[in-house]
């Protein structure tokens, strides 16, 4: 496991002395729910609006130090815990989660061992660690060396690029992404029956929505929509260059 904030990044295994062990893994993140009463009709009106973040709680334990290093250990730790960072998991590394630690975390000391248990609430979509479209990961595809994954803290993955043409854009996830587009100059984009037109070079945020170059906002030169990519593979077609960043998500 590693964990990896914008000064430093921790790696959680043996070598270290700081070995984590999953205990609880929310694979499904629970919806954004209102529900509504209306006079006269039975049962409530359910709207539904997103997904709230997700948790995963890690007990992380040292072993064989004496206790006064194991705590000095343990005290340094905590000022990154509660930083925000990703979290990759060595069990599917393939991808990555942006979070923080929000809960109390406790201890259990112990003369020989101590364990110290912690939440991580992670946005309810992962990010992918793979610098290029590989087609549809099997398990074997998703053992990826953990020299693949160092990451700077600020920065995303490399964006995929398309020159002027019609091209096979793919979502290596599992879910619906919203991407950033950086659209070179003026031109038009079109993905399936969703399209977009600038009249200048800007970045296109499906995520915030919103459109800007630097920190100057770029609104007036955007029309159409704000495009999202479905899993699998759709038909992009453009008529200027452009990158796509964060096109791959998970659940």
């Amino acid at each position: 496991m590693k964990w990896v904030t914008a000064s430093t990044t921790i790696l959680f295994d043996a070598t270290n002395n700081i070995i984590p062990k999953t205990t609880g893994y929310a694979q499904l993140p629970s919806q954004r729910v209102t529900k509504e009463k209306v006079i006269n009709r039975n049962g409530e009106y359910t709207f539904v609006d997103g997904l709230n973040n997700k948790q995963v709680t890690m007990d992380i334990t040292q072993a064989y130090d004496i206790i006064t290093a194991r705590r000095l250990r343990l005290r340094d730790l905590a000022p990154y815990l509660i930083r925000e960072g990703k979290l990759y998991l060595d069990y599917e590394n393939d991808i990555y989660w942006e979070g923080r630690v929000l809960s109390q975390s406790d201890i259990k000391l112990d003369k020989g061992l101590d364990i110290l248990t912690v939440t991580f609430d992670l946005d309810p979509l992962a990010f992918s660690t793979l610098t290029n479209d590989i087609g549809v990961l099997t398990w074997g595809d998703a053992e990826i060396d953990w020299g693949s994954t160092d990451i700077e803290w600020g920065d995303d993955i490399p964006p995929t690029e398309f020159a002027i043409g019609t091209h096979t854009i793919t979502n290596l996830g599992n879910y619906t992404s919203k991407p950033k587009w950086i659209v070179s100059g003026a031109g038009t984009i079109t993905v399936g029956t969703q399209e977009f037109e600038v009249t200048e070079a800007c970045t296109v945020d499906t995520e915030n929505l919103i459109v800007y170059n630097g920190t100057t906002t770029k609104m007036s030169a955007f029309t159409g929509d704000f495009i999202n990519i479905a899993p699998g593979e759709s038909t992009l077609v453009t008529d200027v260059a452009i990158e796509v960043v964060n096109k791959d998500r998970w659940l």
